[in-house]
């Protein structure tokens, strides 16, 4: 049973670990490729597409942690070193995104 709840924990946590990553790359491809309006000629929309960012990590999300349950089914080692690099590579792209692309 302690096996099973370690597995979904992992799952869990790399549901967790993706959203900001999938801000982060979302952010950045908007920043390089998708020419910004100027704010001065455009009027605000409904659409923040902060909010629409986050909720499509919100989307992947379970997705990535079905993928991972089904990893740690095999191999709990092997996810937990998957979620290990998945959150330093998280943590680094939302810092890189935060300096380098606001």
């Amino acid at each position: 049973m302690t096996s099973h709840r370690a597995q979904v924990a992992v799952a869990l946590a790399s549901a967790i670990v993706v959203i900001p990553a999938v801000y982060a790359g979302l952010r950045a491809y908007d920043v390089l490729f998708v020419p910004q309006p100027n704010p001065a000629l455009v009027s605000s929309g409904v659409k923040i597409a902060m909010f629409w960012r986050l909720w499509i990590g919100v989307y992947l999300a379970p997705l990535v942690a079905i993928g991972v349950h089904q990893i740690a089914q095999r191999n709990l080692a092997r996810a937990v070193r998957l979620l290990h690099v998945a959150t330093i590579t998280s943590a680094a792209m939302i810092a890189l995104q935060g300096l380098f692309l606001p």
